[in-house]
């Protein structure tokens, strides 16, 4: 036996061996593992709106290539990338779901007249109260 073990689990179809003893202290997991289905159904949302990169565990946002002032991140969308709304001038509104947990840096740079649209106490109204951006509950 070693001093140390380590079992990743990076997708939801990967074999874990079984582990116990006296030495196992912790055994994690990913928060959430999307199902392919659930994958498929996302990215029907996505597609010709966003380019995005998938995981069995988060789906990122990396560009909006849309045109419409109004947008609905769908649920399951769990991070916007750095950059993926600068220059889109003409959006106004924006809802992102409270799957999103993270915001990157400089996202709706050059979106000057913008309201985000969340949950109380969302990754959203973070963003929007430190970066300076109208937000609005819904």
């Amino acid at each position: 036996m070693t001093d140390f073990c380590v079992a990743k689990l990076e997708t939801a179809s990967t074999p874990v061996p079984p582990v116990s003893g006296p030495d196992v202290t912790e055994v994690a997991a990913p928060a959430t593992v999307m199902s392919h289905s659930d994958i498929n159904e996302l990215k029907k949302q996505l597609d010709g709106k966003f380019e995005y990169e998938v995981t069995d565990s988060s789906v990122t946002i990396t560009k909006y290539i849309g045109s419409a002032p109004n947008v609905e991140i769908p649920h399951g969308v769990t991070s916007i990338g750095d950059y993926a709304f600068e220059y889109c001038e003409s959006l106004t509104s924006v809802t992102i779901p409270d799957s999103v947990t993270s915001i990157g840096w400089g996202v709706f740079s050059s979106c000057y007249d913008l309201t985000i649209y969340g949950k109380s106490g969302s990754e959203a109204e973070r963003y929007a109260e430190k970066e300076g951006i109208k937000f609005q509950v819904r």
